[in-house]
């Protein structure tokens, strides 16, 4: 399925009808953040009614990334940690990815209720919004819109909603933690796990291999790749290029335009093995019961409906099992050559696939 770079969207969470924001700021002014951001964590489980290490709890925070006058904020994310009684270990604590300079959040979901409150240090308080996530909901327009008004914003509501909903519909935990690197989950992200489960039966990999992939075009997918195989741009392990749709027609194979490269290269045996996949769009979609005019809605991403669809589409594919979907993926192209192909291949300006279909 093709999905669109999202991350200059304004998401959109949970809320109720009418946006609930609440200022929490102690008594005593010399309370210090850290002492403000314990006070709301504790409101929001009252608001939710959990206590301490309840189960079907899920904790999101962007503490691990961002900053608090110019210190780390990872003692905000012990202190919710240890309030909540949720960890990663539990599966209960996902690290949301934002830039260093975005005000620390957090958000607290409660699958049993698909409750979920919100909170945001702001102007030296944190202010919370209480969101009712029930997908029947919230996955419409009109709430979408009155949601994404209130204190989280659109921008945040997709990355909070489009992860706590594939959480509370059974999405991997993997995958989810691929997600939270990525900031959002969308159906892109779980095409890049259905290519890693392609790999993984029909070109497994063996002792002293490394892998490298090419994303052309570079989309979702690649940051799973990137996270799941430690196959990073820095390390020279993942590149990318944009291409036209004319430029990609010409390699088009049972109906699928290729999507990424992927090499296994063993230098001491001087070998490269790799594999040009893509994926069945109508397939996905006819599965899924998505509609192209959805996935791509007049207006583009700043449509509640581009961000309803693809929550609703990553909320179908956690029902579903993963060799029913690694159906969906097509197998484009083999290839093999020394080492020294990988370099070929991926050195060959705009065009990677030009190198292996010439083989």
């Amino acid at each position: 399925m093709k999905t669109k770079n999202h991350s200059f969207l304004f998401p959109i969470i949970l809320s109720f009808l009418v946006p609930l924001t609440v200022s929490v700021s102690l008594a005593d002014d010399s309370a210090s953040d850290l002492d403000r951001a314990g006070q709301a964590i504790r409101q929001s489980m009252k608001q939710l009614g959990v206590d301490k290490n309840d189960k079907g709890i899920l904790l999101l925070t962007n503490a691990y990334y961002g900053r608090i006058n110019g210190q780390g904020a990872e003692q905000y994310r012990d202190l919710l940690s240890d309030i909540t009684g949720c960890t990663s270990g539990k599966r209960s604590l996902l690290d949301v990815h934002t830039p260093f300079n975005e005000a620390l959040w957090f958000a607290l979901c409660q699958k049993s209720t698909n409750k979920l409150v919100f909170s945001r240090l702001q102007g030296g308080t944190f202010q919370s919004q209480t969101i009712d996530a029930t997908p029947d909901k919230l996955l419409q327009v009109k709430s979408w819109k009155q949601a994404s008004e209130g204190l989280i914003g659109a921008r945040t509501l997709f990355q909070v909603a489009s992860i706590g909903l594939a959480w509370s519909a059974g999405t991997d935990w993997q995958l989810l933690k691929v997600a939270g690197f990525h900031d959002s989950i969308a159906p892109g992200v779980n095409i890049g796990y259905l290519f890693h489960s392609y790999l993984e039966k029909h070109m497994p990999g063996e002792k002293g291999d490394q892998w490298l992939f090419f994303g052309a075009l570079p989309k979702c997918y690649m940051d799973t790749l990137q996270i799941m195989y430690d196959a990073t741009l820095g390390k020279l392990k993942a590149f990318g290029v944009a291409m036209s749709k004319e430029q990609l027609s010409k390699y088009k194979t049972k109906g699928a335009m290729p999507c990424i490269v992927a090499l296994k290269v063993n230098g001491s045996k001087d070998t490269c093995r790799g594999m040009v996949l893509g994926f069945s769009r109508k397939r996905i979609m006819d599965d899924l019961g998505v509609r192209e005019a959805d996935l791509n809605p007049k207006g583009g991403a700043y449509n509640p409906v581009f961000c309803i669809a693809r929550i609703k589409g990553c909320m179908q594919m956690a029902k579903l099992k993963t060799e029913d979907q690694v159906k969906w993926i097509v197998e484009m192209r083999r290839f093999s050559g020394a080492a020294s192909l990988a370099h070929r291949v991926c050195n060959a300006g705009g065009d990677p696939y030009a190198v292996i279909w010439a083989k």
